[in-house]
């Protein structure tokens, strides 16, 4: 069976820890994760490699923060398209975009907003014109309406991309061997403060497994979701 790709864009100086963790946590579950600084150099200028690295991707993860990122030389971008960094030309490849002014299929985008309170701890210092460019593009986003979660930390982060991902498997490639039930995703709300109480009592500092945990139990009345809350855990 063939490996999911999965392109991960992200801008290095806002999340490269983040962008590391979802990489080799993605690879753990048997997916193939490809990043912007994969490209060696060759013919071509990298919006071109960029296109082409998303044309053969199943679907594309965009992180998505307060910095702007680097751009393209002018040259390198089609007539008439306004400035976009890297990233920005990411996701809008993975809408269909094309540089020669055609469309393609849009590829399954999962977005992760930082929340306030990661932006705080991972500053990142631009122009403010590349402020004001990001949120645009922010707000364009949102405007749109297109499904995005948001994240606090890197533990959280790959819990939300990790959950989205066996979701996914349903279309034969990310499988969950040893579940019972296929996770409710997106569906499954209100217990995210149970959800981190067993992760606390499962791991130690920095979100590690210990070698030997001791047996933890989820006890309650019949019906209440036990079985579910553990699916969804795991």
């Amino acid at each position: 069976m063939s490996k999911e790709k999965i392109f991960l864009s992200a801008v290095t100086a806002q999340f490269k820890a983040c962008r590391d963790t979802l990489r080799s946590d993605l690879a753990a579950v048997g997916a193939d994760v490809v990043v912007q600084e994969d490209f060696q150099q060759h013919g071509g200028t990298l919006l071109e490699k960029l296109e082409a690295a998303i044309d053969g991707c199943d679907r594309v993860i965009t992180l998505v923060g307060s910095a702007h990122g680097w751009e393209p030389e002018p040259a390198a971008r089609p007539n008439q398209t306004p400035p976009r960094s890297y990233t920005q030309w990411e996701y809008y490849f993975a809408r269909g975009e094309r540089l020669d002014g055609s469309r393609a299929p849009v590829k399954p985008v999962y977005l992760y907003f930082a929340d306030p309170g990661y932006l705080a701890t991972n500053p990142v210092r631009q122009s403010a014109d590349d402020a004001l460019r990001q949120q645009r593009f922010i707000e364009e986003i949102i405007d749109s309406g297109k499904d995005r979660n948001s994240f606090d930390s890197i533990d959280n982060l790959a819990r939300l991309v990790l959950r989205d991902g066996f979701r996914l498997s349903s279309a034969g490639r990310l499988v969950v061997q040893n579940l019972p039930y296929d996770s409710l995703a997106s569906l499954f709300k209100g217990r995210d403060h149970v959800v981190d109480q067993i992760h606390n009592q499962l791991t130690t500092g920095g979100g590690r497994a210990t070698a030997i945990v001791a047996k933890q139990a989820i006890h309650g009345l019949g019906g209440v979701g036990k079985t579910r809350l553990a699916v969804e855990y795991a």
